[in-house]
């Protein structure tokens, strides 16, 4: 502007365009001239032409129009009021200009959709409100979480404590509409609060100032649904410390937090009763009632999403024919979000349209992240499988945390919703890449648990071309972390098209399984790569699976296993898997009594792995010979072989062997009654195996330093220690140390004085051990018994459980027979 405006001094103070203006002259031309423009560089400022700026001086236009007097006083540069007397002069109005609504604004919708549960969410909503009226709070979750419905039943509920008005609006930031424009919500809500639409300004941050200071003066609960990002939320936010703002999005909308100090409330999935209660209002309670297991499944299936629960519902109530389990396996087939289409004429009705529009909004490198992270077997991962199997960086899974796509629920861990993960799993059955990632993250896998493997039991697998780990604690830390995924994976490869690499993990992880007490894991893994393996792969995926029966207490499926991997072994001429299968057999053999087959399936063994020279193997076939001669009572051979045991493994660092051949010695010094030789001997075992982990070889310890105990007649602390490995046992499925330990605290209350709690725990044991067919421990178990049932004064019956002892250890040539032959002849 080429100079400043002068204005004359109204009465009221104001000060006026038009007062003292010569009636004759347009005031136009007067302003036009002050400025010193002509009317062709006021044209070319206002972007008119110079026809239109003289018809106007001159009168030729009787009521210009509004947007060209806009442009017109915006070239003059005029401020506030002078442009409002300018447009009025011009445009003059028959009513005033800010007419006020006679009633306060009520935009909320109606109170619609199902609504359970969300008590600690609607109490947090109430707390911000009872100690900040003005506070921003923002309600995040992924699709079809019950945020708008939240967000509305909480509204309603509060309503009369915002005298002057509920303004709402859906942003479409997530839907089959584009987002919504904030500069046009601000005109919607100015016209809701008493603006004309036709005098609001322009540009947005007017409109923002004039809606802020609107609101300012009024206590309003504004509710912005559905919001796509902090861009379009901002300008809609009120001032001042009256009224309200609840924001609801799939997106953090993290820069709220940050900057604006909005409160924040995270959806998540419904607990199990609320999802229950969601399905009984569609099918009815007592249809829920009459098939908990079919609802738990549903429930469970439906994670916790409030939509997909209503439409399973739904479709439950129309078909109510049908029984619950139907809809069960429909969730559980290849595509179960062919059963959450709800309405073909809802989009937002369908999981699949609720969960697009998400995936629709990322650019399309996140995209990809997403959808190849479905190719991931197991229930979450880490940074370095996501980048290995789908690029992932930090900030793209970052990104597709924000807006709820992925999950974080610890520190440097991911996972998806199942139903996501069900959605991007479809995304990525096209995609060109997908067979090339997954052969990606499983040689990681691979790579990884062979290095970690080798960090922990050097000579099991060979060293890593590469170093992965920095020592033994963070190797063994990777193996527990990844350990669900490793299973995961390795069976998913057996059943898809990829058998060496289950077979190799079998391989791999089997001493970690055995060693760790994952023996329903093992059987999984183990199972899956024997059905698909060939030749020298199968013998050894067969043994492994019989050694999982075996600590399982079935022994004679093991038994099968165990000669159906020497039979593979033996007709593909492979002499080491030929050498773990009679190693294993004869494991198997003394288990269930058979001593001397025992003895003939180990000297086979160790006569091959002498002659293959592998002295991992020879040590641990030697502690098992050492096992066949203490139960056929030659304490001395046994003696012999479990020294040769120690010393090899000492020698080549087998921390596995050498626990057990401490843990034998240890018996055997308890059997020639050399009890302080034997409890080092075993709570050396026990430090060895607390410190490698191996919390198989921890219970047998236990349960032995109970029977040293018990033998020392320190009753308390036999009780401790056995009752510390019956629990280890029963938590780990270990069956036969759960009769193991059974018939030890049995005996333990004998010599306690309590033959009724003994008599109790023998039979419990007996019972176990006829079920897994444990000669050995049944044998015990009604030696106890009989003895029980002796001080309680019934020898008749005493008498019938000592001949079935002396059967069961005749029938195994035990020298135990010989002490259940005194019983009877003294009886």
């Amino acid at each position: 502007m080429k100079f400043n405006l002068k204005f004359c001094p109204e009465p009221s103070g104001r000060v006026g365009l038009v007062q003292g203006l010569d009636q004759h002259v347009s005031l136009l031309v007067t302003l036009r001239q002050s400025t010193g423009y002509t009317q062709e560089e006021l044209a070319a400022l206002a972007g008119l032409t110079a026809r239109s700026i003289s018809d106007i001086e001159r009168g030729l236009v009787r009521r210009p129009r509004l947007h060209s007097l806009e442009s017109i006083a915006d070239a003059l540069g005029l401020n506030d009021s002078a442009r409002r007397e300018f447009i009025d002069h011009y445009r003059p109005r028959t009513a005033p200009q800010w007419q006020p609504r006679a009633t306060a604004p009520a935009q909320l919708p109606a109170v619609g959709g199902l609504f359970v549960g969300r008590q600690a969410e609607l109490a947090r909503l109430d707390e911000v409100l009872a100690t900040e009226p003005g506070a921003l709070v923002v309600i995040d979750g992924m699709g079809g979480m019950g945020k708008t419905t939240l967000a509305v039943r909480w509204a309603h509920r509060v309503a009369e404590r915002f005298p002057d008005g509920q303004l709402y609006v859906d942003l479409h930031g997530y839907g089959l509409a584009p987002p919504v424009d904030p500069s046009q919500v601000l005109g919607l809500f100015l016209d809701a609060l008493g603006k004309p639409a036709d005098k609001l300004p322009a540009r947005l941050d007017a409109r923002v100032a004039l809606y802020r200071g609107e609101l300012s003066r009024k206590r309003v609960l504004v509710v912005l649904d559905n919001a796509r990002d902090v861009a379009q939320i901002r300008p809609l936010l009120p001032a001042g410390s009256a009224s309200m703002a609840v924001v609801t999005s799939r997106s953090q909308l993290r820069g709220l937090s940050i900057r604006d100090g909005a409160h924040r409330i995270t959806l998540r999935g419904l607990p199990d009763e609320d999802a229950a209660t969601v399905l009984g209002r569609f099918v009815g309670a007592q249809r829920v009632a009459a098939d908990p297991s079919a609802v738990t499944a549903l429930v469970h299936r439906c994670a916790g999403l409030p939509l997909a629960l209503a439409i399973v519902g739904d479709r439950a109530a129309r078909e109510a024919s049908e029984s619950l389990d139907h809809f069960v396996a429909d969730l559980a087939a290849d595509r179960p979000l062919d059963a959450l289409d709800g309405d073909p004429a809802d989009p937002y009705s369908n999981i699949r349209d609720v969960c697009a529009w998400s995936y629709d909004a990322l650019d399309p490198a996140t995209a990809r992240v997403f959808r190849l992270l479905a190719l991931h077997p197991g229930h979450d991962f880490d940074l370095a499988s996501a980048a290995v199997l789908a690029g992932a960086t930090p900030e793209s899974l970052d990104l597709l945390v924000s807006v709820h796509l992925l999950a974080q629920p610890t520190p440097g861990r991911w996972e998806f919703h199942d139903l996501l993960r069900e959605f991007a799993a479809e995304q990525a059955s096209t995609d060109e890449e997908r067979d090339a990632a997954v052969a990606r993250l499983l040689e990681h896998f691979r790579e990884h648990a062979e290095a970690a493997v080798h960090q922990r039991w050097p000579g099991l697998v060979p060293a890593p071309s590469r170093p992965v780990f920095a020592d033994e604690e963070q190797a063994t830390a990777w193996l527990a972390t990844e350990h669900a995924n490793l299973i995961a994976s390795s069976v998913w490869a057996a059943r898809n098209g990829h058998p060496e690499h289950a077979a190799r993990m079998a391989d791999v992880l089997w001493r970690h399984l055995d060693v760790g007490g994952h023996y329903h894991d093992g059987r999984l893994l183990h199972e899956s790569a024997a059905a698909a393996a060939t030749g020298a792969a199968k013998a050894r995926t067969l043994r492994y699976l019989g050694t999982v029966c075996d600590r399982l207490g079935e022994h004679q499926r093991a038994l099968r296993h165990y000669q159906e991997s020497l039979d593979v072994a033996v007709s593909c001429a492979d002499d080491a898997a030929e050498r773990g299968a009679h190693n294993n057999l004869g494991i198997a053999h003394w288990r269930t009594g058979a001593y001397e087959t025992a003895e003939h399936h180990l000297q086979r063994a160790i006569a091959l792995a002498r002659r293959m020279g592998d002295r991992i193997d020879e040590a641990r076939i030697l502690g098992n010979l050492g096992l066949v001669r203490a139960e056929l009572g030659d304490l001395a051979t046994a003696r012999e072989y479990q020294e040769q045991a120690l010393a090899a493994a000492r020698a080549i660092g087998d921390d596995v062997v050498e626990g057990n051949a401490l843990d034998e010695l240890g018996g055997i010094y308890r059997q020639l009654g050399m009890h302080e030789q034997a409890l080092h001997h075993h709570e050396q075992a026990l430090a060895k195996y607390r410190a490698t982990g191996n919390h198989d070889g921890e219970r047998d310890a236990l349960y032995n330093i109970g029977e040293v105990y018990r033998d020392l007649a320190r009753h308390a602390e036999a009780l401790d220690h056995h009752e510390r490995a019956l629990r280890m046992a029963r938590a780990m499925g270990a069956r036969d140390g759960e009769a193991q330990a059974l018939n030890g605290l049995a005996e333990t209350r004998f010599d306690m004085g309590q033959p009724d709690e003994a008599a109790r725990l023998h039979t419990e044991a007996e019972h176990l051990a006829e079920e897994l067919g444990a000669p050995a421990e049944r044998a015990r178990a009604h030696t106890g018994i009989g003895d029980a049932l002796t001080r309680l004064g019934n020898p008749a019956a005493a008498r019938d459980h000592w001949e079935q002892a002396l059967r069961l250890y005749t029938e195994l040539d035990s020298p135990r027979a010989d002490t259940v032959r005194d019983r009877l002849r003294s009886a």
